[in-house]
């Protein structure tokens, strides 16, 4: 029997990568690779933030309270998309999520991460959607719920590995938080971040997008449909410059290619020729 390639492997072959995008503050580059192709599937979803919104969905403490786990309380039609590295703000502490979910209506667990290690009381009685964790941050998470899910079966980080990323990128950025908030971070930086997204607007229809910066590919994003990209898309830019804030000046990918340690699967295609062409793989 002739294995079959994973799913995502599949979806990735049916995209191709456009001119990549390049903004910085100070020589601190950061470069966006936008990925078009067509949408997959016919599932339907509410947005994270659109449900909160709407006040179909809320988000609460557990009971007991638990650092590591919060529930959702979706009373929509729709399933919400909740994804992975979602800054939640409010409860007893700021969290973020610990992987993707599809919440179905009903009550269901949110496995999550503190990201305010300094305060453990009521701050309001739901959470509200903030920013997404930075590319370092999430990558190191992804692994550490990967190797919890192996061993004992539960999207588990680890804790003081989340606390000492969030401290290391405070003092990166000489921002100081009373709780060591992440939230603080991204508020004391909010110029900064929010000029890396007025200047790497998302494209249309696309629905996923490479971001690159000293050097190396640091995050890939792939979704379904170009509307969810199109919604998520300024908060996972301001994310990316955050990481590319920290670097030393000139730390740059350049404009139209990846990086030194990437290869191409096949030849990329210009986007005149709107055929699926490949995507970069990093070696």
């Amino acid at each position: 029997m002739i294995a079959q390639p994973h799913p995502l492997v599949q979806r990735l072959d049916t995209l191709w990568v456009e001119p990549g995008l390049t903004f910085g503050h100070d020589r601190r580059l950061l470069t966006v690779f936008p990925l078009r192709g067509e949408a997959h599937g016919a599932l339907r979803y509410a947005p994270l933030d659109a449900a909160l919104a709407a006040g179909t969905l809320e988000i609460r403490e557990a009971d007991p309270p638990s650092v590591n786990l919060l529930h959702v309380v979706n009373r929509g039609d729709l399933p919400v998309l909740i994804t992975d590295g979602e800054e939640l703000v409010g409860g007893r502490q700021n969290r973020v999520t610990n992987s993707t979910t599809l919440s179905p209506r009903g009550r269901t667990a949110l496995p999550v991460s503190c990201v305010e290690r300094g305060r453990w009381r009521p701050d309001a009685a739901g959470f509200a959607a903030h920013e997404a964790a930075y590319p370092a941050l999430r990558q190191a998470k992804v692994m550490q719920v990967r190797d919890s899910l192996r061993v004992a079966g539960i999207h588990r980080a680890d804790q003081a590995e989340v606390w000492a990323s969030i401290a290391a990128r405070q003092a990166d950025h000489a921002v100081a938080s009373d709780t060591e908030a992440l939230r603080d971070l991204y508020d004391g930086r909010r110029e900064r971040l929010d000029d890396y997204a007025r200047a790497l607007p998302a494209p249309r229809d696309v629905v996923g997008l490479i971001v690159a910066y000293g050097g190396r590919i640091a995050a890939l994003e792939v979704f379904d449909a170009p509307a969810t990209l199109g919604r998520l898309w300024p908060k996972l830019v301001r994310a990316a410059a955050l990481d590319a804030l920290a670097l030393p000046p000139a730390a740059a990918v350049a404009r139209d290619r990846a990086c030194g340690c990437c290869t191409a699967r096949g030849r990329r295609r210009s986007s005149s020729s709107r055929r699926p062409g490949s995507v970069w793989t990093c070696g």
